[in-house]
């Protein structure tokens, strides 16, 4: 994934394996992405707060890593940052 910022606002790309570039609201890859698609289908929308997107990407994660057995079943940690005054 590729994400930015310019004057028309944040942006996020999904890359394919051929370079192909998507762009959208969300993306999810891996073994485990439809459980975490599932999450995020029924929690994203454009008015979230930075900790209720924080806690959405987070049970998404632990959807797809409890629900994928090649996902590990384990979730390490995430870090949020904040450059500049954006998440």
């Amino acid at each position: 994934m590729i994400c930015g910022w310019d004057k028309t606002g944040p942006t996020i790309f999904y890359v394919d394996s051929d370079g192909n570039r998507l762009k959208g609201d969300a993306f999810c890859v891996g073994s485990g992405q439809t459980f975490a698609y599932g999450v995020l289908d029924s929690g994203l929308r454009p008015d979230l707060t930075v900790d209720e997107a924080l806690a959405l990407g987070r049970r998404a994660i632990l959807a797809a890593a409890h629900r994928d057995a090649f996902s590990g079943g384990t979730i390490n940690c995430t870090f949020p940052f904040v450059y500049d005054g954006l998440t």
